[in-house]
């Protein structure tokens, strides 16, 4: 994870930078009652932020949003990251024959957490993170950065980089008229006798699926238990 130091000194900005420190403080002793009433702290304010921003401001609340939201989804991985950390290294130290074995007897349970783990760090890192370090620097929480760069590396480390990527075509209609939408009157998003237009996927169709190592969506991992049928 790259870092960028073009922190705009808006004072929301450095309130939501403040939070995201005290939260900080609260990793390594685990108090995960206290992470979470910063947090929720910080997303009402957020909120407000956001409901009172003009089209200046709206930019910043929205950046505020999803840097708070990206620890929100760090602080969901916490509980069972070092759980799951330790799983990976005993892992890590088998040969093929007993990393088959393991992959067929471990427990439902501990797999679903591993893919939990991964997809909470997807959650916060590439969707919202990777999207703020531009503007905001990310060096006052570098501890909680270093974590979840210690969890990128342990999963490739462990499961490689391979992941699925699927192609699909479809055909659009506009949800007040049926019609497509490029053509017909309406707006998407206003409302039209009490009912929003939005824009309706219709006759989605799988066109293919490919094996690639740099995809759109990371949590898309291939993982070597996908075969088995209670996992289905």
């Amino acid at each position: 994870m790259k870092l960028k130091q073009e922190d705009p000194r808006h004072p929301f900005i450095k309130e939501m930078m403040q939070m995201a420190r005290t939260w900080e403080t609260f990793v390594p002793t685990n108090k995960k009652y206290r992470r979470k009433k910063i947090l929720d702290h910080a997303i009402r304010r957020c909120d407000a932020f956001f409901a009172k921003s003009d089209d200046d401001t709206k930019p910043i609340a929205d950046l505020g949003k999803k840097f708070i939201m990206g620890l929100k989804y760090a602080d969901d991985m916490i509980g069972d990251r070092n759980y799951v950390m330790k799983i990976l290294e005993q892992f890590s130290e088998l040969d093929e024959e007993e990393k088959d074995r393991w992959v067929k007897e471990t427990s439902k349970e501990n797999l679903i957490k591993i893919e939990q783990v991964w997809d909470n760090f997807c959650e916060a890192v590439d969707q919202r993170l990777r999207h703020v370090e531009a503007f905001i620097d990310l060096t006052p929480i570098q501890s909680t950065v270093d974590y979840l760069v210690d969890t990128e590396t342990m999963f490739s480390c462990v499961f490689g980089d391979l992941y699925t990527s699927v192609e699909i075509t479809s055909d659009y209609s506009c949800s007040i008229c049926q019609k497509n939408p490029r053509t017909c009157n309406h707006v998407n998003g206003k409302f039209y006798d009490g009912v929003e237009c939005v824009t309706q996927v219709v006759n989605p169709q799988l066109v293919a699926v490919a094996f690639v190592t740099n995809p759109v969506d990371r949590r898309l991992r291939l993982w070597p238990w996908n075969d088995r049928p209670d996992l289905q």
